[in-house]
């Protein structure tokens, strides 16, 4: 991918992140640079485009203790996070790739993500590289759109070689057709439920936190999709298999 743009941005935030204050040595908080890029720029609406980037910028604002960030009209966007802890990222890395699987569905525009913490200051430029080859993997392996932390790449580079593999692994899984189908046409969020829910290992109070809903709340929606699908959540292998499925859907589904 053309990674110009991007470095052009960086050089613009690279000044500001060094003009501002970011505790490097804190204990409570880990720096991290996300790489932000719409792919086929040239064909989408630069307006459309710029009303998705704002979405990106308003969410990655609202998860970070502090974040300053460069954005261009062509769809791509240097982003620095202060998050209150290394612990944070994963959920927010997560909870990111399906705000860019929603701005798919909604909007039809596309992002690549890339992350990788910043060390200290003098790490910002291998913390681009990083970033850029995450966004570049994810070109490679034909991700629709996707978001990929440097310390996953290699388990993102063997997920797509498994989809570019067997390609009906989505298909294939008949209780996650059942649950799309169900939300398309009832209008529930059942199979959003069931992300967050693996997610977090399977912890009922974690998971209705992120949900915003009562553990309660959460075990009634459980219960129905287990009646729905016939799902077996205590299975080791049923919660290994929905996982992959999610995950190919969010990167890869159409």
């Amino acid at each position: 991918m053309e990674f110009q743009y991007l470095n052009d941005l960086f050089l613009n935030l690279k000044e500001n992140i060094a003009a501002d204050t970011f505790d490097f040595k804190s204990d409570d908080a880990q720096i991290y640079l996300f790489c932000v890029s719409v792919r086929n720029t040239f064909a989408m609406d630069k307006v459309r485009i710029q009303h998705c980037m704002e979405k990106v910028q308003a969410y990655l604002s609202v998860q970070a203790e502090k974040c300053i960030y460069e954005i261009n009209e062509n769809g791509q966007g240097a982003f620095c996070l202060s998050l209150a802890s290394k612990h944070n990222l994963p959920a927010v890395a997560y909870d990111f790739q399906i705000q860019l699987t929603f701005l798919s569905e909604q909007e039809g525009i596309n992002f690549y993500a890339g992350i990788d913490r910043i060390a200290s200051p003098d790490s910002l430029h291998l913390s681009l590289e990083h970033s850029l080859q995450c966004i570049n993997l994810l070109d490679e392996i034909a991700a629709k759109r996707g978001v990929c932390s440097y310390d996953n790449f290699t388990f993102i580079k063997m997920f797509g070689l498994l989809y570019q593999n067997n390609r009906s692994f989505v298909l294939d899984n008949q209780a996650l057709q059942i649950l799309l189908n169900h939300d398309r046409v009832n209008g529930t969020n059942y199979v959003h439920t069931i992300r967050t829910y693996l997610a977090e290992n399977c912890n009922v109070s974690h998971a209705a936190t992120r949900l915003f809903i009562h553990r309660h709340t959460l075990m009634n929606r459980i219960q129905t999709i287990t009646d729905l699908c016939g799902l077996n959540f205590n299975d080791y292998y049923t919660r290994i298999y929905m996982s992959m499925a999610l995950l190919i859907h969010d990167y890869f589904a159409v």
